[in-house]
Formats: structure tokens, sequence, C-alpha cells
């Protein structure tokens, strides 16, 4: 199982938010070049790169700072993974040209399954869909707008075989440890696909997460990523 840090990008800043709450915005002040440093020394491989502006408004808002980071990644040989706001084709092909390794998707999938099936057998494996649950259902627009319970949207998308990031939001931001009977509720609606957890993450956690099923891929780390940049870095 592996870690993969999230930079979450609102305003050309580095933010972290509690819960998804756009109301309750942490402004990060470090820069990125200390969370390359903090890649390269514990030897992170994939990273998380969303941009929540673009999630909230429902196009791509932060293009011109995501595309320098996904450079610099490149150049240190650690893959991004793009997401937030993402909505056309034309935006895909974009990012994947200029090195991102795959593409995140949420609300433009969820609501226009069609369009998913389009992207998806047109991209294959570069495209991974990110599922944000409150209470069993996924929510939308920026964790805003409730919409779909898990199960139902799973009989929609039998067709998808690739990884799914499933974030739980009452522990997003929270510092407080994972929920571990969410995750093995989530475990059992989504039955064959692997799955990258989010929300909540402590170290303490790690043996018990990798134990639980091999269809754990990794688990996404935010704030517990900033706080060791801002105490170590």
């Amino acid at each position: 199982m592996q870690i993969i840090p999230a930079i979450d990008i609102y305003k050309k800043k580095i933010v972290r938010l509690l819960k998804g709450n756009f109301n309750k915005i942490h402004y990060f002040k470090k820069k990125f070049k200390n969370f390359l440093k903090y890649f390269l020394k514990n030897k992170i491989k994939n990273i998380n790169l969303i941009d929540l502006e673009g999630a909230l408004k429902k196009k791509t808002k932060n293009k011109k700072l995501i595309s320098s980071i996904i450079k610099k990644l490149k150049k240190n040989k650690i893959n991004s993974n793009i997401g937030g706001g993402i909505r056309k084709i034309k935006t895909i092909k974009y990012y994947l040209n200029i090195g991102a390794n795959k593409i995140i998707l949420g609300t433009a999938v969820i609501k226009n399954i069609s369009f998913f099936k389009k992207i998806y057998y047109k991209y294959k494996k570069k495209i991974m869909i990110s599922l944000d649950i409150k209470k069993g259902h996924i929510m939308l627009n920026g964790w805003k707008e409730k919409y779909i319970n898990l199960k139902k949207f799973m009989k929609k998308i039998k067709f998808y075989k690739n990884e799914i990031i499933v974030t739980n939001i009452d522990k997003d931001g929270t510092l407080k440890g994972i929920d571990l009977k969410f995750n093995k509720k989530i475990l059992k609606i989504i039955k064959k696909n692997k799955i990258i957890f989010s929300g909540g993450y402590l170290n303490k956690n790690y043996t018990k997460i990798k134990n639980m099923s091999k269809r754990i891929k990794g688990y996404i780390i935010g704030k517990y990523l900033y706080k060791k940049i801002e105490n170590d870095f």
C-alpha cells in the first residue's frame, strides 16, 4: 500500500480544508519547494494535485500553477495525478501531454455516464474516479451537493475497471484517525476495483489499513503531510 500526498490549490495557493468546508480554509505558508523536499526525502512516487477552486467553479482555474508543478514533479521522477474541475477532453489531453500521469474525475463523471464512457475508453488506464462520501451518499461540486447513493452509482459504472479514490468527508482534515468501519463498508460496496482511501490518516493507522484488504492500493495524506512539512521543512 502506497502513501499518496495531496496538494490542494485554491486561488493560486496551497491550502487545506476542514471536512470539505470552504469557509474553513487554511492557507499554507510554505512553498512548493518544501513539499518537493519532503517527497524526495521520503521517496514518494505519486502525488494527487487538486484544483479546489476548479472543483468549486466547475472549470479549471489554476492551470498555470498546476502545469508548473506537474513539470517540476516529472523532472524529479514523481508521478502527478490531476483533478478538480476537469470537464473537457481538451483539458485532459493538455495535462497528459505536459506530463501528468493520470487524470482524476469526479462530478463530471457522476452526472454524465455517457461522457465518462467516452473518456474512459479513449484514455483507459490514464483515468481514475474520485468519490467523496458522506453518510453513504456521493457529494458533488466541492462537497456541497448531495447526489446519489454509492451502491446505485456502482451499478451504473460496472464497465469501469480502474482504481477508485474514496474520501471520507467526515474525517477529512481532522487528524483524528481513520474510520475503519467506514473503510470496511466501502470494500463491501466496491467489490472489484482497487481503492485509494482518503480522510483522517495518521501514521499509526498504516498497518491496520494495509492488512485490511489487498484491494487497498493506497491512502491519501493531506493535513498530516502539511503538519510534517511545517515542522521539518
